[in-house]
């Protein structure tokens, strides 16, 4: 019997406010759960556990297989039969990069199953070149949080090149994620932006990265502002203004969707703010039948892992 191997693969915050399409920050709550071992057949067959049967029209599982192919064709081994298990942790198209976790997840599993060929940053531009047209620019910095872990930045995204962000580990978000998926595609067009909301925003990136980097809590707390995103998309949390109201009020030093929505996240200097954020969210949630979990987390290091 050929081993098998078991890999987590990690929900990321998309944006994080200021950075759209360049910043993501992984966390450490599961999305998604591979087991897979290599087989004889020469086939990639994939089956689903759990009890959520519409997993099986999930695009997410078609993109797993897509990024396992992918893999052994980078390593000249097209040939190589895998068999795998996926069982889903988080609901998909909710803002929680349920796609690059599997993504992400897919490509470690097979690195290790022939005996990690390749470093984890040259699974980067393989799992860039993975994801539909359409999709890929904003996806890259996910990628990158999913599988390096921590804040990564994405300086270049047709290298695949991507800078860790030196952030504080005490630093914890409070996330809502939402049961319900989000109404707008993300090509959903936006406002055209002028040349001072370009300069004002990356203003704000340059403040946060070198507030994470310092951990300058007023900088970071200053710079955590979204022109872009949230006041394009923040309807598709009907919710927004309120969650956000009571985040701020207990200290978060920022609050906003992730990616396009629904799911929000709150960034606090401690755990001890995050868990009085998640305790508001919840207690919100349920007086106003908000369908959704709050999770508090730290941030996630080492990005999709064997387990």
């Amino acid at each position: 019997m050929n081993p098998r191997i078991k890999v987590e693969g990690y929900t990321t915050i998309g944006n994080l406010s200021a950075g759209y399409g360049t910043l993501a920050a992984c966390v450490d709550l599961v999305a998604v759960e591979l087991l897979g071992g290599l087989s004889d057949d020469g086939e990639i067959s994939l089956k689903y556990t759990g009890p959520d049967k519409s997993l099986k029209r999930n695009p997410e599982y078609d993109l797993i297989t897509e990024a396992i192919a992918a893999y052994l064709r980078h390593v000249d081994r097209a040939d190589q039969g895998v068999s795998i298990a996926a069982r889903k942790r988080l609901h998909s198209d909710r803002g929680l990069g349920t796609a690059a976790a599997s993504v992400s997840a897919a490509l470690v599993l097979i690195n290790h199953l022939l005996k990690r060929p390749l470093s984890i940053r040259e699974l980067l531009p393989i799992a860039i070149e993975v994801l539909p047209e359409g999709i890929l620019r904003p996806s890259a910095h996910r990628l990158a949080a999913a599988l390096l872990g921590g804040v990564q930045c994405v300086s270049n995204v047709a290298s695949g090149n991507s800078l860790r962000i030196r952030a504080d580990l005490g630093l914890h978000f409070t996330i809502l994620s939402m049961s319900t998926a989000k109404t707008i595609c993300v090509d959903y067009p936006m406002p055209a932006p002028t040349m001072m909301m370009h300069s004002e925003q990356l203003g704000y990136l340059a403040g946060l990265i070198l507030g994470l980097e310092r951990n300058n809590l007023p900088l970071i707390q200053d710079s955590l502002q979204d022109i872009y995103i949230e006041p394009s998309y923040k309807s598709e949390q009907p919710h927004f203004d309120a969650l956000k109201e009571l985040a701020m009020a207990r200290g978060a030093l920022g609050c906003s969707l992730s990616g396009h929505g629904p799911s929000m996240w709150a960034l606090s200097q401690n755990s001890f703010i995050a868990e009085e954020i998640a305790a508001a969210w919840r207690g919100y949630a349920d007086k106003n039948a908000v369908p959704a979990g709050v999770h508090v987390s730290g941030l996630q290091l080492d990005g999709a892992r064997v387990c």
